[in-house]
């Protein structure tokens, strides 16, 4: 009877696959959405974990063990709990609240990749209904100039490259598995409009930095020397990680000219990093004081005119700040079983945007540090099961 009922179920998710996960992706991608602004927090946060109690169901009806990059990644949320704890009393509440919605959002988003990778139809058909309903009304608001922030668009947080980056590789991905290019591409350009109109330095650089990389990654696939020459997924890691420390530990304002013409002619911004410099110079202060276990949640990081900020501007700081050296191993772990993962896989279309994809999230490492970075965590999910994704295809 049980193992009816578990047929019948799985028939269910098949049949209702895109629905499911444009659904469950609600809370996820869409929670400050306009149609949503009216419920109270609290119901949202029902939500969340209602839509992550689903994926796990989901996980156990359709028999799937969870992937190397999965467990990895509840390995540095635990022990961001375990940093938590040894730095804040249990009494603290409100801080335990917070963290545990922040640990099921970042494990949701993989979730929903961990279940679907079999079903790369429904995947891609609900997530690119998900990011339509972020990337448009964000591109019409911004038009519009409504409400006139960057960081609000149509009345609620959405600092874009959160959506750009997982729309353009949700776009590729559904015109690979549909063949409806209309439709894809539209999201593509909405996407790239929104970059060039919000003009912000990190998500314009991290764009220029994906095309970059699926351009050479297409020159590569070309090339005929090698069979099986592919554009090694290492070598882009190793380049953002340079590209990080040089910012970090070499780069001062006027020492690289033609870096400094690049940041104030055409990015518009200062040779300070819009005063990240400060931040990052405080973090580092902060990361000596504790720098094994680091101070746990969401540590506060003085910045300039006396504000303070929860991260660092800087993803690197803020795993060594937030989590320290044995959260930071996990970090860099994560990233090492998902370059190799990319490195087996064939080459393909696919893989080039998606590598291409992670790589512009490496870039952001630079010079931001998310609170919201779960979402993210869609594109490089999506480049792990590549693979899979692509075998799909050609059966």
């Amino acid at each position: 009877m049980i193992g009816n009922v578990l047929n019948k179920a799985r028939d269910l998710i098949t049949r209702f696959g895109w629905i499911i996960v444009f659904l469950l992706m609600i809370p996820f991608f869409n929670d400050g959405y306009v149609g949503f602004t009216l419920i109270d927090n609290w119901l949202m946060e029902i939500f969340k974990n209602l839509a992550f109690i689903g994926l796990i169901l989901i996980m156990v009806i359709k028999k799937r063990k969870p992937s190397l990059l999965f467990i990895v990644l509840m390995a540095m949320q635990i022990w961001w709990m375990i940093s938590t704890m040894l730095n804040y009393p249990l009494s603290e509440t409100e801080v335990y609240h917070k963290m545990w919605f922040d640990i099921i959002e970042s494990w949701s988003v993989a979730l929903v990749v961990e279940c679907f990778n079999d079903d790369p139809k429904s995947l891609f058909s609900g997530l690119i209904l998900n990011l339509e309903l972020c990337i448009y009304p964000g591109l019409v608001s911004k038009i519009l100039d409504y409400p006139g922030n960057n960081y609000y668009i149509l009345g609620y947080y959405s600092l874009a490259i959160l959506w750009i980056l997982p729309a353009i590789i949700t776009s590729f991905g559904y015109m690979f598995y549909h063949k409806r290019y209309i439709r894809g591409s539209v999201l593509v350009l909405a996407s790239l409009a929104l970059t060039a109109l919000l003009g912000c330095a990190t998500i314009t650089v991290a764009i220029l930095g994906l095309i970059g990389a699926a351009v050479l990654g297409l020159l590569c696939s070309r090339l005929k020397k090698k069979e099986s020459f592919k554009l090694p997924a290492w070598l882009l890691l190793v380049l953002a990680l340079l590209g990080n420390a040089f910012v970090l530990f070499v780069y001062t304002g006027g020492k690289f000219p033609v870096i400094d013409l690049f940041i104030e002619k055409f990015l518009h911004k200062s040779t300070t990093f819009t005063e990240r410099t400060i931040i990052w110079e405080n973090a580092i202060k902060m990361i000596q004081e504790k720098p094994w276990i680091g101070h746990g949640y969401r540590p506060e990081v003085i910045g300039y005119k006396g504000r303070s900020f929860i991260h660092a501007h800087n993803q690197l700081l803020q795993q060594l700040n937030a989590r320290g050296i044995i959260g930071f191993t996990l970090f860099i772990l994560f990233h090492i079983v998902l370059v190799r993962k990319l490195d087996k896989t064939e080459d393909s279309f696919m893989r080039t945007i998606a590598l291409a994809s992670s790589f512009a999230v490496w870039i952001t490492y630079m010079t931001e540090g998310y609170k919201k970075f779960f979402r993210l965590y869609l594109v490089m999910f999506i480049a792990y099961f590549i693979r899979e994704l692509t075998a799909k295809k050609k059966e």
